[in-house]
């Protein structure tokens, strides 16, 4: 059997397992979970890591360490962005259950950025901006969110959610320094 077969199994009782759209439901029906109230934090962690990437000045840290400097301009253009699509998928995820998979994402992608700041400063042997609101913030955010994720999307979503946000933040990094 599939996994498209797998999720759109139930049993007679219809509690707890049936899926709609990769969302495994409660014991009240078809309906999609909603995030938990934690994923409200999604787009004040991005703040708080923001401030510490501004005021640690990663535009010079970018120049001095990589050699590639992301100019405060652009610096400020993607995280505007960033910003946006934070607020508006989180806010989203609350109102619209199907859109749930995107706290998934975030989180995915908060968890890259933490690992790639804790390993830029250990590389590096110099303290990357953001590494402490990656580590302190960031990580543990990420645990608790991919945890209800991964019991509250179907496996397939999970994974594709995952994938989005790794890819996410991929992109965010071409742009940055290309």
């Amino acid at each position: 059997m599939g996994d498209f077969d797998r999720n759109q199994e139930s049993e007679t009782t219809g509690a707890g397992d049936l899926t709609h759209a990769g969302m495994k439901t409660d014991s009240e029906g078809p309906e999609r979970k909603r995030p938990p109230p934690l994923a409200i934090a999604v787009p004040f962690a991005f703040l708080l890591h923001l401030a510490e990437e501004w005021f640690g000045d990663f535009s010079a840290w970018t120049a001095n360490v990589l050699g590639n400097e992301v100019s405060p301009t652009r610096f400020v253009a993607i995280n505007t962005i960033g910003l946006v699509v934070f607020l508006a998928g989180t806010l989203a995820s609350f109102r619209y259950p199907s859109t749930t998979w995107l706290i998934a994402a975030f989180a995915a992608l908060f968890s890259v950025n933490a690992a790639l700041h804790t390993a830029a400063t250990i590389g590096f042997g110099t303290y990357s901006p953001g590494t402490l609101t990656g580590l302190v913030v960031y990580a543990p955010l990420s645990i608790l969110l991919l945890r209800w994720a991964g019991k509250s999307l179907s496996h397939h979503l999970f994974v594709r959610a995952i994938w989005t946000g790794v890819i996410l933040h991929a992109l965010v990094s071409f742009v940055a320094f290309v």
